[in-house]
């Protein structure tokens, strides 16, 4: 009996050569697949974690793709959300964005927590009250509200004037993006090695 292996070897040979050149793109794929994954647990837990975040601070949230040239995916999140969001994910303290950090304390807040037309003005429009003014109370800086009738003595703290803003973590994003990329890279390295294949043969 004669057995002959020379077409196997060589269809191997050819397999195996054309498998090599598929690694690249395979692990490209998992890449971008991990980074994707990681986007929609990031959204998820700023949800979670954040105390309803705005849409747009969500969607900062941002992907940079690997290419089977540069082997490189990366999550991000957009530098003009990086600027406050930050302090959510590492903590310290956040210098004012003028003089004084404007707090609200005893005042209606818009669904996302802040005051509502802030940038149009709104704290001017709240001092151009009557019984609004801005001033110093026992060492407190901010803008009080006097009471009305009987108790026009009594003064109430709408907004406190801050020299910085404490914060703890409180967006843990880097520990999520650890333990996704953990779990999640073997299995989409797996299935892109898998699909390398069946197209190489």
């Amino acid at each position: 009996m004669q057995l002959s292996v020379t077409g196997d070897i060589k269809k191997a040979t050819r397999l195996l050569g054309a498998m090599k050149k598929q690694i690249p793109f395979a692990a490209s794929v998992a890449m971008n697949d991990t980074a994707t994954d990681i986007q929609k647990v990031e959204k998820s837990a700023m949800h979670r974690e954040l105390d309803n975040p705005r849409p747009a601070t969500v969607k900062g949230i941002r992907v940079s793709r690997s290419n089977k040239r540069s082997l490189s995916a990366s999550v991000f999140i957009l530098p003009a959300i990086n600027q406050f969001i930050r302090y959510q994910v590492v903590g310290g303290v956040r210098p004012p964005r003028s003089r004084t950090e404007a707090v609200p304390f005893n005042m209606r807040l818009n669904k996302y927590g802040n005051i509502p037309g802030r940038r149009q003005g709104k704290l001017a429009k709240i001092l151009a009250k009557p019984d609004t003014f801005s001033g110093t109370i026992k060492g407190v800086a901010g803008i009080w509200q006097r009471g009305k009738g009987r108790n026009r003595t009594s003064l109430t703290l709408l907004v406190a004037y801050e020299n910085k803003t404490t914060y703890r973590p409180a967006f843990h994003f880097y520990r999520h993006a650890e333990r996704t990329a953990a779990s999640r890279w073997p299995r989409n390295f797996s299935r892109a090695i898998k699909h390398a294949i069946r197209t190489a043969r």
